[in-house]
């Protein structure tokens, strides 16, 4: 496998195809060819991978002002559907990480759905990144194959500090740290937070497909906008993910 920048308008041309074929997009939602050599001479980078010829995963970021500093905004990051699965995407994130502070970066943001447990996982377990922020319906009613209907797209903001010591997180149980909010017959339950707890655990389904319908799906996508949303106000970051399919939020 071999990871290098795009740097190219046909290799940008490709990246559109697979970014398309990774999230069945309608053509319109695709980031055009142009935007791409504009951002990538404008202080962004397109890094894919290859299995051999074949462009297989890619990310794509740019350059964003936050407060009073530059870091790299990452827009997408995908892989191929017959290659998932494989640490192709950790690569591309170490590639970017890479680049990132060769380049003046030393901070990395991009959004994710709280409801995608592998998402968390890799966001916070594995690349060490933490979140403070809630986005409400961040890019609003979307339209591909995994993002569709009245459901609003709600994200977390992850922040990825590229000086700061690697994510060294042991897989446990945390056990004895309170739960803030929990799965109850299928449906979400929050409790009432007391702040003077350093810890708590924000659960979410395993397996989105189980939920009985949309309005389950609804129930839970508001109950963690609620408790996320509290939650940070109240000083809260979430750390890690943790074996018990829950956000551990950790006081800061």
């Amino acid at each position: 496998m071999e990871y290098r920048l795009l740097e190219q308008k046909q290799d940008f041309e490709k990246a559109i195809d697979l970014e398309i074929a990774v999230w069945g997009l309608d053509v319109r939602d695709a980031t055009p060819a142009n935007l791409m050599v504009a951002l990538h001479h404008a202080g962004g980078a397109t890094i894919g991978a290859y299995d051999r010829r074949q462009l297989i995963g890619v990310t794509f970021a740019f350059p964003f002002r936050k407060e009073d500093r530059v870091i790299l905004w990452s827009h997408s990051t995908g892989v191929h559907r017959d290659y998932q699965g494989r640490g192709i995407g950790y690569q591309l994130k170490l590639y970017q990480r890479e680049w990132a502070l060769a380049n003046g970066y030393d901070e990395i943001g991009w959004t994710f759905d709280p409801l995608q447990r592998g998402n968390a996982n890799f966001n916070l377990h594995r690349l060490g990144a933490f979140v403070q922020s809630y986005q409400v319906n961040f890019y609003g009613v979307m339209q591909d194959e995994i993002n569709h209907g009245e459901i609003p797209s709600d994200r977390l903001e992850a922040v990825w500090r590229l000086n700061d010591s690697p994510a060294d997180h042991d897989m446990h149980t945390e056990t004895g740290v309170l739960p803030y909010l929990l799965m109850d017959e299928g449906l979400p339950k929050i409790v009432p937070i007391d702040t003077a707890q350093p810890e708590y655990l924000v659960q979410i389904p395993r397996n989105l497909t189980t939920l009985p319908n949309a309005d389950a799906l609804l129930a839970w996508r508001l109950a963690l906008r609620e408790a996320f949303t509290n939650a940070f106000d109240c000083g809260y970051v979430a750390v890690d993910f943790t074996d018990t399919n829950a956000y551990l939020l950790r006081r800061s």
